[in-house]
């Protein structure tokens, strides 16, 4: 899978501590919470189901803040 690929490449045996961050529900928030990683789900839409409202971040530039 390639979720598999990056996670290796990227994060090595630290997966568990890799996050996507992305704003669509189902090809960022929702394909990463399968593939095991944290995700941060970025925009002002109204949360969706199945989405944490504390893993939505209104815009990038606070996603810094919001990460620490």
């Amino acid at each position: 899978m390639p979720w598999r690929t990056a996670s290796d490449r990227i994060c090595s045996a630290a997966a568990e501590r890799c996050t996507h961050v992305g704003d669509n529900v189902w090809l960022d928030y929702q394909a990463a919470r399968e593939a095991g990683w944290e995700a941060v789900l970025v925009g002002t839409a109204p949360p969706e189901e199945g989405v944490d409202p504390a893993h939505q971040c209104p815009r990038l530039a606070d996603l810094e803040a919001y990460l620490d």
